[in-house]
């Protein structure tokens, strides 16, 4: 009973023609169809888990996941349904041999078939990325780790960006003050150090001594101070309020990058992303690249008052060199055998379908269109016949009113030609008679009028 109910789901899943595939000479064509359409569920089912697991890296739902899964697969279940149900098996007769004719038939419908092969591609492309995704989903989310760290360091970049100049610039200044200050101070002590060897006779002159070389010494070494003096008054205040800026920013830069929103880099795009980053054929080594230091601009505005001429500092590259990485292949033919393993599961019921032979389904299918057509072109024949007769009928009827019509018109141009004959002959006896009355009231006058008439034919 179940195996029953199982195997009419399939040939349900194989859009055939079940009254037909369920009579007694289409017995041996159940394998093949059980065949086809557990090749159209199964291909469904797939859509199912794909589908489900891209929404769900989507949505974060699986009742949302599972309910657009199901409506996806219903639609990819329906579109290869369609498409085995709609490929005809060819049966034309072109060359003498069987073999010859065979593949003629064959090609024809690989043929025919060309656009439905090309959808079923497409879909196996689209069915094949989500299972890709979950198959590869450790190297993924290793992968995404990198990734994310990568979009991390880029913000903190683009932060340190703002305020690493800034912070440079006051240390330049604050090494320049110090420098300064150092400079003098080393003046003093060593002018200092020059007038007390004077005086206790270890340099200078060589005898100790407080007169006049130790007295311009010390007025040397007095005024040195007093510029120290100075140089510390001067610098120390910039020196201080140089650092406090410094403190000032680096809190705030602090302050920015804990506040960086570190979302979960984990979307559906991203695994997309970094599955393409991981299956890249590479055909050389891929070799680390050492970032060379680049000019950052000052973001605080240019009439600061501690502003001091800015140096050019050449950036010293770094001597240590990285080893290669060798990339892998390994992922990308492990891509692009998943891949052609769901074009082969997608193309299943078209290859079935077209590689084997003719069988009694097949030809009662074709007897079937072929008696539904003759049927129908029978009926249009009998409409023809029909439409042509009522025209004949027609034409008829309307000869016949037309000769009547001309029959009738006949006989009333008879009646118009005699009613014209009988006035004629009225008005000839009128003209007649009065032409008798006018002869015997003047006969003279008349027998002048034809002698004038026979002269003058005789002149002419």
């Amino acid at each position: 009973m179940i195996f029953n109910i199982i195997k009419e789901f399939f040939f349900f899943c194989s859009g055939a023609y079940l009254d037909i595939l369920k009579q007694d000479d289409c017995k041996n064509e159940h394998n093949k169809y059980i065949g086809i359409g557990t090749a159209v569920f199964f291909t469904a089912l797939f859509a199912f888990l794909s589908s489900s697991y891209a929404l769900f890296t989507v949505f974060k739902s699986g009742v949302l996941a599972i309910m657009f899964g199901i409506i996806w697969a219903s639609f990819i279940f329906s579109l290869d349904r369609y498409i085995v149900s709609t490929l005809k098996k060819e049966n034309g007769k072109y060359f003498e041999s069987e073999v010859s004719n065979g593949l003629a038939n064959r090609i024809i419908e690989i043929i025919k078939a060309s656009p439905r092969i090309a959808l079923a591609i497409l879909l196996a492309l689209v069915i094949s990325k989500p299972l890709e995704l979950k198959i590869f989903e450790r190297e993924i989310n290793n992968e995404l780790i990198g990734m994310q760290q990568s979009v991390i360091q880029s913000q903190e970049e683009k932060v340190r960006n703002r305020y690493e100049p800034s912070i440079t610039r006051r240390n330049e200044q604050i090494y320049i003050l110090n420098l300064e200050l150092d400079t003098k101070r080393s003046e003093y002590n060593d002018l200092r150090n020059k007038a007390n060897q004077e005086a206790d006779g270890t340099g200078g002159s060589g005898k100790p001594n407080l007169g006049p070389i130790y007295k311009a010494k010390e007025v040397v070494a007095n005024n040195s101070e007093l510029e120290y003096k100075q140089t510390i008054e001067r610098n120390q205040p910039k020196i201080d309020v140089l650092r406090k800026e410094i403190s000032d920013l680096e809190g705030k830069l602090s302050v920015e990058l804990l506040s960086l929103k570190r979302e979960e880099y984990d979307g559906l795009l991203a695994r997309i992303t970094a599955l393409g980053n991981l299956t890249e054929y590479n055909q050389i080594p891929q070799v680390n690249k050492v970032a060379n230091s680049i000019e950052k601009k000052d973001s605080l505005p240019a009439s600061d008052s501690l502003r001091i001429k800015d140096t050019i500092i050449t950036p010293i590259p770094d001597s240590d060199s990285q080893p290669a990485i060798y990339k892998s292949n390994s992922m990308y033919y492990a891509n692009l055998a998943i891949l052609l393993l769901f074009m082969c599961i997608e193309l299943a019921p078209l290859i079935f379908k077209i590689f084997t032979d003719r069988g009694n389904y097949d030809l009662k299918i074709q007897m079937l269109e072929d008696k539904i057509y003759s049927q129908e072109v029978e009926q249009i024949s009998y409409l023809n016949d029909e439409i042509n007769k009522r025209i004949k009928i027609k034409a008829g009827e309307n000869q016949n009113i037309a000769e009547r019509e001309l029959a009738d018109n006949k006989g009333l141009l008879q009646k118009i030609s005699d009613a014209q004959i009988e006035l004629a002959q009225e008005i000839i006896s009128f003209w007649k008679t009065d032409q008798l009355e006018k002869i015997r009231k003047n006969p003279e006058r008349y027998v002048t009028n034809l002698r004038q008439e026979e002269e003058n034919n005789e002149m002419q």
